[in-house]
C-alpha cells in the first residue's frame, strides 16, 4: 500500500521572553491517518508543544489536518 503525506507547518508567533512558540500546520494524506501518527508527524517536524489541536475534513479524495500548537520552553 502506497501513502503520500505533505506536510507544511510554520512558526506563526514568539512571545517577546522567547519562551512561547505558536504553529500552524496542514497535513495532507491519500490515506486517513490515526490521530496518534499525526501527533508524531506533528512533532517530527518541530511543530509539536504542550499542546496541540487539529480538525480532520477530507476534499477531492484527499485527507486533509489542519491544526495549531503551542510549545513552552525554559
Amino acid at each position: 500500500m502506497n501513502n503520500t503525506i505533505t506536510f507544511n507547518g510554520e512558526r506563526t508567533a514568539m512571545s517577546d521572553s522567547g519562551n512561547t512558540e505558536w504553529f500552524e500546520f496542514t497535513i495532507v494524506s491519500d490515506k486517513k491517518l490515526h490521530d496518534d501518527t499525526v501527533n508524531e508527524l506533528i512533532n517530527a517536524h518541530g511543530c509539536g508543544g504542550q499542546t496541540s489541536s487539529f480538525e480532520y475534513s477530507m476534499t477531492d479524495g484527499q485527507h486533509l489536518y489542519n491544526g495549531k500548537s503551542k510549545r513552552y520552553s525554559d
